[in-house]
């Protein structure tokens, strides 16, 4: 699944699949299981501008989806601040990291709000208002 994930030349179908195996593989008390390595290769993945926005996106989304934000935080950070990529997969990254909901993800969010991209700036925006209702107790 690693070296699938990671390879542009395989089937876009056989990627995004795998994708979604390493989020339920990483979900599981499978043996062997090695969460490291299965973030290391989605956020791999999440940087290899030749798989094109639509995987990219998936991939985003599906590190938004772990309960392992610790690591998937700097890939997701990381993308969202590249100006030069993709809106749709920034506007992704920013989503996740508002479901991760880690309050150590502000300063990064808070400075994609003012992107001028306004799918990445008005999603930063929700995911901040988003933590900061979370920090102050919503429910």
């Amino acid at each position: 699944l690693l070296s699938t994930i990671v390879d542009p030349s395989r089937p876009i179908g056989m990627r995004m699949r795998a994708a979604y195996f390493l989020r339920h593989l990483h979900e599981t008390d499978a043996p062997g299981r090695d969460r490291d390595a299965i973030v290391s290769g989605l956020g791999a993945a999440l940087r290899i501008a030749a798989h094109g926005s639509l995987l990219r996106h998936e991939v985003a989304y599906v590190l938004g989806q772990l309960s392992d934000g610790i690591r998937c935080i700097p890939h997701l950070e990381r993308t969202l601040a590249d100006p030069a990529d993709d809106a749709m997969v920034r506007h992704e990254c920013a989503e996740a990291l508002g479901a991760i909901g880690d309050p150590s993800s502000l300063p990064a969010l808070r400075t994609g709000v003012s992107d001028p991209l306004m799918e990445v700036g008005e999603t930063c925006r929700i995911a901040v208002d988003f933590l900061e209702w979370k920090i102050a107790g919503g429910r």
